[in-house]
This record gives structure tokens, C-alpha cells and sequence, in this order.
């Protein structure tokens, strides 16, 4: 999971989900992923996923009875976590989760924005988080993560304040106007008004796949459900929007070729 100037960088993806042997039945059969229990320290080993030999994530085991509900959280680079969940505090969030410590790896803490929007800054304890990806995330790893939010520009100049991106706004007709989150000359994230009738902002997870429709009829045929067929944007790719067996959101996106070069 390297130094300052990767502040902002999403580095990592859990999955908190309610059933944890469902969830790494349909990952692994759906993206081909390996799962490998991993020993922590005590208490159940920690699930975690590779795409080949790279290590993208793991999934968590959650309580359903503390209503908890299941979704992928992407993890961000910072410097100094404490000072990012400051910040975090300051802009209006909630820290829902304190700095905790991953023994030899670094630590993370997950923050709940004025929205409602969850996601996890994250301190290397070795200030390596690998080199920098050339171009998307190959097939089968995350490439993209996207906020619905109630209110885009408020949301953008929060994720500004915590991780120092910077919005770079895109004129998309009818779906209003799609704000690019840049790290630096990297774009790293999306924000965008919520579609009629969602009523809950948060962050989505995009994984990268060879043929969006192919993938899309993967997922129904494993028990998950389609809530965005697959569509196609001009200059920019062809994507679909799913729920897991567990009812975890995610969304699949093939980057038209353009954006590639």
C-alpha cells in the first residue's frame, strides 16, 4: 500500500460486507480474483484479494445487526492521517473510524463526509505505496471511483480541503456537470449530481474489465442484480452499475481508448 507526493492517491478497497463467504464466492468467480486468508494478529484472518500477483484489497466480515451497510470503501493516501482526519472534522465529516493501526503496514481511519460519503485515508508506515501506475489499472483491478453526491460543488471543495485534489469540470449535457478529481496531472476520481430518485450519496467502485456486457450478464448469472444497464459515453467508455448477492454496490467500466493514450 509513496511519499508526500502521492498524498491523494487511492491505494486500496475493502469490502465490508454482511456475509463474507458469499462475497468471496462471487468475487473470485466473477473477476477470476484470488482470496487468501491472511493472520492479523488475532481474531479471523483478513481476506485479501489479488488480480495476479497484485494485491488490490480484501473483504471484511461486518455485523448485520449493527446496520451496518455493506459497501466497497477505497483507501487514500495521506501523509499524516491524524492531520487528515482533523481536516476532515473541520470541513464538516465524522471520523467513524479513529486511526487504527495494521501492524507493519501503516494505518487507516474511515471518515463519513457531510453528505454522507465514506471513505478511508490511509498512512504507509514505510511511505511506499508502489510506483505509480502508467496509464488505467489493467483489466481486473479498480480503475475509478466515483461520489454521487446532493450537492457536487460542496463535496468537491471538501475532497479538495482533505486530500488536495483539484476539480476539473466537464460540461456532460444532460447529466449535468461531471467534476474530475486531479491529483496533480492524474485524474483520480468523479463527482456528480445523484440520479433521479437516489436519495443516498456515497462512493462508488469501478473495476476494470475487457467487455462490459459480457462481465454485466456475469454478474445476474452469479445472483447479483443490473442497476445501470450498460451505456457507452463518447470519448470516455462503456460502463454498467451492479449490486452484489450482499447488496454491495459496484460498477464495471472498459475506458474508451482514448482516454488510454
Amino acid at each position: 500500500m509513496g511519499g508526500v507526493e502521492s498524498n491523494g492517491r487511492v491505494v486500496w478497497h475493502d469490502c465490508m460486507t454482511t456475509d463474507i463467504d458469499k462475497s468471496v464466492d462471487f468475487y473470485s468467480k466473477l473477476f477470476g480474483w484470488e482470496i487468501k486468508d491472511v493472520e492479523m494478529g488475532g481474531g479471523a484472518p483478513y481476506k485479501m484479494i489479488h488480480a495476479g500477483e497484485a494485491g488490490i484489497g480484501g473483504l471484511v466480515q461486518v455485523n448485520a445487526d449493527d446496520n451496518v451497510p455493506t459497501r466497497w470503501v477505497a483507501y487514500v493516501a495521506v501523509d499524516d492521517i491524524d492531520a487528515a482526519c482533523k481536516r476532515a472534522t473541520t470541513g464538516g465529516g465524522q471520523v467513524a473510524v479513529p486511526p487504527q493501526d495494521i501492524p507493519n503496514v501503516g494505518k487507516f481511519s474511515i471518515i463519513v463526509d457531510p453528505q454522507g460519503g465514506m471513505i478511508a485515508p490511509y498512512q504507509s508506515a514505510t511511505g511506499d505505496l508502489g510506483p505509480e501506475p502508467e496509464g488505467p489499472n489493467p483489466v481486473g483491478q479498480f480503475i475509478w471511483e466515483e461520489m454521487m453526491a446532493k450537492d457536487p460543488a460542496a463535496a468537491a471543495n471538501y475532497y479538495a480541503e482533505l486530500f488536495g485534489w483539484k476539480s476539473q469540470e466537464m460540461d456532460m449535457g444532460e447529466m449535468g456537470t461531471y467534476r474530475v478529481q486531479m491529483r496533480g496531472e492524474t485524474p483520480e476520481a468523479g463527482i456528480m449530481g445523484m440520479p433521479p430518485g437516489a436519495d443516498n450519496p456515497s462512493w462508488l467502485s469501478y473495476v476494470h474489465v475487457e467487455d462490459v456486457d459480457k462481465w454485466a450478464a456475469k454478474v445476474n448469472e452469479l445472483g447479483g442484480k443490473t442497476v445501470m444497464e450498460p451505456m457507452s459515453i463518447p470519448n470516455v467508455g462503456r460502463m454498467s452499475a451492479h449490486i452484489d448477492p450482499c447488496g454491495t454496490a459496484f460498477a464495471l467500466y472498459k475506458p474508451d481508448k482514448t482516454t488510454c493514450d
